[in-house]
């Protein structure tokens, strides 16, 4: 009897100890899901504008009203270019080639948000806008790998964001640690286009929240 609960322990602990692994498998699985989403939204839209400006380019009967929808469909191309089946509004991918990261980039931080990407806080300058583009992302082997990597970000090194056919780079050039309460960190930038990549430290138990900030390449 003693020798069948002893293997039966051990299976549970087994199973126990797959749980974050299986966890993770799942996690990137939807993330390369949302990814091609992304993709083919991306794909439809550049196949739409083409259209556009074929139409555009070899006149029609109504020409402003072309052009008025073109200038339209470009707006949009610099805002949300793809959404998830779960409502998730993908924006992009953020990079960083110095710790192999490459991420949906989303609008919104929340709980939804972060499980699959890295999240655009509402209410920050967009990329590429003069202002504080601030960026929120988990940094927990719950959630895949993430910003787990963040740490090791150097003055110099890069970080890069496309939406659609634009793509932003960053150089970082500071880095540090606040209190979770201390948001000032989010708060407006004058006369500059920074990003601020926030995450919490250390990976396990936090206490803190790690900063990354970077100033645009022009």
């Amino acid at each position: 009897m003693s020798r069948h609960i002893g293997k039966l322990l051990i299976v549970l602990g087994i199973i126990v100890l797959s749980l974050p692994m299986l966890g993770n498998i799942y996690t990137k699985y939807e993330q390369q899901k949302f990814y091609k989403n992304y993709l083919y939204s991306l794909s439809q839209l550049e196949s739409s504008m083409e259209t556009l400006q074929e139409t555009l380019e070899n006149g029609t009967e109504d020409e402003h009203g072309v052009q008025d929808n073109l200038e339209i469909q470009e707006k949009d191309q610099l805002n949300v270019v793809a959404q998830t089946p779960n409502g998730l509004e993908v924006l992009g991918m953020l990079s960083i080639p110095k710790i192999d990261v490459d991420l949906l980039f989303t609008e919104g931080v929340t709980k939804e948000a972060l499980k699959y990407a890295v999240g655009h806080m509402p209410g920050t300058a967009m990329p590429g806008e003069v202002g504080n583009c601030a960026v929120a992302g988990h940094r927990s082997y719950t959630f895949g790998e993430y910003f787990n990597r963040l740490d090791e970000l150097e003055v110099g090194d890069e970080i890069t964001v496309s939406i659609g056919n634009e793509t932003y780079t960053y150089r970082v050039y500071e880095s540090f640690l606040v209190e979770p309460s201390e948001v000032w960190v989010t708060e407006p930038v004058e006369d500059r286009k920074v990003i601020t990549l926030i995450t919490c430290h250390p990976v396990v138990k936090a206490t803190h929240r790690l900063i990354v900030r970077g100033e645009l390449i022009e």
